[in-house]
């Protein structure tokens, strides 16, 4: 149980769509550590994981390793 005392979506005045973003106030510091364990940590860690995979796929190394030649001979 998380309890939060508010919620606001911020919103862009010119076209009525959300620009992306708002803010969640909590009753108590215990209730956000509570929601950055159960929800924020494991989406980072998804993206952190996701974005070393495809930096890795970009890089030369891997498209050395890809090729079968030895990228510690020279």
């Amino acid at each position: 149980y998380i309890c939060e005392m508010d919620a606001r979506v911020m919103w862009d005045n010119k076209t009525g769509h959300s620009r992306g973003y708002g803010f969640v106030l909590f009753c108590s510091q215990q209730a956000l550590d509570r929601f950055n364990t159960a929800v924020v940590s494991p989406i980072y860690y998804v993206m952190f994981t996701l974005l070393c995979l495809f930096l890795i796929r970009k890089s030369s190394i891997w498209h050395l390793l890809q090729s079968g030649d030895d990228p510690y001979v020279a």
